[in-house]
């Protein structure tokens, strides 16, 4: 009798409709999608939203779908990563620069705003925490410098003074870390 109603409720399972969305932003139509899904049913009997996207891509596509250039992460990601401690105008810079990372890579990424929140943890790991402020970091940033120029930066101007970085100002830190990033 379990297996009546474990194929029962896979007969009426349907995906959560933010995964539907993910897969038209992978480029997918609506219509493959439901098509899909039919067949989905059929051929599943423990059905899952991973599973279902995967099996979705590898019937539509037949290149590894791009991440549209338009793409932003939702509202949430936002407020996680700012939870974080890293800065929006840093987050809002960095969205076009994980498009154009992952359109290289040419993967196929179903959770895209789980990998972009990574993509940001990595990326600026190594300089959330030490001698400078948020906005200090979020400037060198802007300013064309990368999370391990700064950190070389920090590293070569304790060896070459014999100071840590703890002990300058922080605007004549932001001065000398140009100087040596450029």
């Amino acid at each position: 009798m379990d297996n009546v109603a474990g194929l029962a409720e896979a007969q009426s399972w349907s995906p959560p409709e933010k995964d539907i969305l993910t897969l038209q932003q992978l480029g997918v139509p609506k219509k493959a999608i439901n098509d899909q899904l039919v067949r989905y049913r059929e051929v599943c009997p423990y059905p899952s939203a991973v599973d279902f996207q995967r099996f979705v891509l590898s019937r539509t596509q037949k290149t590894p779908p791009r991440l549209q250039i338009s793409w932003r992460p939702g509202e949430g990601v936002f407020r996680v990563l700012e939870g974080e401690g890293y800065q929006r105008t840093l987050i809002e810079h960095a969205v076009a620069e994980f498009v154009i990372w992952n359109r290289e890579r040419n993967a196929i990424v179903v959770h895209t705003e789980a990998a972009f929140m990574g993509f940001i943890r990595r990326r600026y790991s190594m300089i959330r925490r030490g001698p400078l402020s948020p906005a200090a970091k979020e400037y060198l940033l802007l300013q064309g410098a990368n999370a391990y120029s700064i950190k070389a930066g920090l590293n070569t101007l304790e060896s070459t003074t014999g100071r840590s970085a703890t002990d300058y100002p922080e605007r004549e830190l932001i001065v000398l870390l140009e100087a040596l990033i450029r």
